[in-house]
């Protein structure tokens, strides 16, 4: 995986770090808020959505990389764009093949992830992980 300078700051509100994020993409922003707003982490609601601004963050997804994520590999489904996030966090798939399928604008990257079947697995390690719907 490249590096990349990582760009949330903590003395920054979370409207701020949200900015920083999306690069001044309005549909990276609609995802994360929607994210952020996501209920189906009951082990990370302590952190208000802040886990999945770190964990895109310590992916490199950033931009309109986010909006992939969101509308073209999870067809605008934020707990399958939470689930994917948190399985990458918990090493349950491959993080490189999350951030290569996020840079793919010709929406490939959907074709590169079982949801369903990941979030199972996610479930199994996360008992209290809400429903995919």
């Amino acid at each position: 995986m490249e590096t990349h300078v990582q760009r949330l700051d903590i003395e920054k509100s979370m409207k701020e770090n949200m900015m920083l994020m999306v690069g001044g993409n309005p549909g990276s922003m609609v995802a994360l808020v929607d994210m952020v707003n996501s209920t189906i982490d009951v082990d990370a609601e302590g952190m208000r959505g802040l886990s999945h601004l770190m964990n895109l963050d310590s992916l490199g997804i950033y931009d309109d990389k986010i909006w992939h994520l969101y509308s073209d590999i999870c067809k605008r489904d934020v707990n399958s764009a939470v689930t994917l996030l948190r399985a990458s966090q918990l090493g349950l798939i491959d993080r490189t093949l999350l951030v290569e399928a996020c840079s793919r604008p010709d929406r490939t990257g959907a074709e590169m992830f079982n949801i369903p079947n990941i979030y199972k697995l996610v479930k199994e390690y996360l008992p209290n992980y809400g429903p995919l719907k």
